[in-house]
């Protein structure tokens, strides 16, 4: 009532507009597995698989999103852990949802390994589909799936501005305001076998394939000198205005600052380690992101992952301006189980040389793709010429590494610079959420 009397007061006056038309869903067939090709300055092959699947909100269309997850949600999903760990013949794949009101879109991208064949990749994707739709998958892997879907679920609908956003979205849509809790009853009420139903049914149809093909036949650029050096004056940031913090020192010399904030029950860690030197350029960045895929000296990836989505928790490293980030957030109740993964993340990673060698090869493919892109080459350049020499800005935008420090850096050496960029010393821990300094 209260609602009804404040949209009244404030909107009651505007005159009505044309009616709402909900067009009837429309999925077309797509004829005969129609497949393109085309080529792009890109180093190695993608493929891109489409299907027609239904609208957005519909239960198949839930059901599609929770396969998609299976498939690559994580580290250990069904086609990254079979496709790039075990078979190597790509570096790199995804499975996405194109939500829409008429029809949707399911689409796996790939990039195929160099010197392996696109169609034969092509068929493999679709050989796991096929087992998938036989086989489905694992009641825990269901779970985990289920359980991120909800936990984001609940996470994206905090404020009150998010909820109207939900409540109006789903009147607009559905022609009721509480429309959503169809898709929150699907995620907690679908089976195993009801992904592998929703599978047969839209996956093992004819689909849409793009092959983008590398093109490399291009004149070299001619050099430009750069005349004007001068740098802009760099001007001090204003004061930030933060929240009242709580501040303590660990026995082990970690200062750790505390935000209480008890009108959510989620906590958020962002453990703060002093950037040191590195060897080699883009040698920080590299290590955060084979961190982020690494197992540890009890489990590995795939197990390590596994506890974390278990446990509804979310660990990822980064690199910062100064500092190496390792963020934690996870729901009150797990914090005990978030803290003893952080400690598995920090004392125990375990890098592996598959993981390093496809990484390398990577970055040396994003290298040959900086170099077909103007603007990418202008954000690696521009940063040398705005500041002086020591300037923390200074290093280059986007990929940092050189085919010189790509061809130097070695398994070995890699491994050996994991502690030290996992230093605690003079470290610092953030922490804001439902928490207390006793807890």
């Amino acid at each position: 009532e209260q609602a009804l009397e404040k949209v009244t007061r404030w909107f009651g006056d505007i005159p009505a507009g044309a009616p709402l038309i909900r067009p009837r869903s429309w999925i077309p067939a797509i004829p005969d597995c129609r497949s393109d090709s085309y080529q792009a300055r890109v180093p190695d092959p993608t493929i891109m698989l489409y299907w027609n699947i239904p609208a957005f909100g519909t239960t198949d269309s839930v059901r599609l999103s929770m396969i998609a997850d299976i498939f690559t949600g994580s580290v250990g999903g069904q086609l990254i852990r079979r496709l790039v760990y075990e078979a190597g013949v790509v570096s790199d794949i995804t499975v996405s949802l194109s939500p829409g009101v008429l029809c949707s879109q399911l689409i796996i991208s790939a990039t195929v390994t160099e010197g392996e064949d696109p169609q034969q990749v092509r068929q493999r994707i679709l050989q796991q589909i096929d087992e998938f739709i036989e086989q489905g998958t694992d009641e825990d892997t269901l779970l985990q799936v289920r359980q991120d879907a909800l936990n984001f679920f609940s996470e994206s609908y905090r404020t009150s501005a998010q909820v109207a956003g939900l409540l109006s979205s789903s009147f607009a849509q559905w022609e009721r305001a509480d429309g959503y809790l169809d898709i929150y009853r699907t995620y907690q009420q679908t089976t195993v076998a009801d992904l592998q139903q929703t599978a047969r049914r839209w996956l093992a149809v004819n689909h849409y394939a793009l092959n983008i093909m590398p093109f490399s036949d291009q004149p070299p650029a001619e050099n430009t000198p750069v005349t004007d050096r001068r740098a802009p004056p760099v001007h001090a940031p204003e004061s930030a205005k933060l929240p009242e913090k709580q501040i303590a020192q660990l026995d082990n010399g970690i200062t750790v600052q505390l935000a209480e904030r008890h009108s959510h029950a989620d906590i958020f860690l962002d453990l703060l380690l002093p950037k040191t030197a590195m060897k080699w350029p883009g040698e920080a960045g590299l290590l955060t992101e084979l961190l982020n895929m690494s197992g540890t000296t009890d489990q590995d990836t795939f197990a390590f992952d596994r506890s974390l989505r278990a446990a509804g928790v979310r660990l990822q490293v980064r690199q910062r301006l100064h500092h190496i980030s390792v963020t934690v957030s996870c729901r009150t109740a797990q914090l005990e189980q978030a803290l003893q993964l952080l400690q598995q993340r920090l004392s125990g990673s375990v890098l592996t040389e598959q993981d390093v060698s496809r990484q390398l090869q990577q970055l040396n493919s994003g290298l040959t793709t900086q170099q077909e892109m103007p603007a990418a080459l202008s954000l690696r350049v521009l940063p040398a010429i705005m500041y002086p020499a020591g300037h923390p800005c200074r290093a280059p935008l986007g990929i940092e590494t050189t085919r010189q420090s790509v061809q130097a850096m070695t398994f070995a050496e890699l491994s050996a610079a994991v502690p030290e960029l996992l230093n605690l010393a003079d470290a610092t821990l953030v922490v804001s959420g439902d928490t207390t300094p006793e807890t």
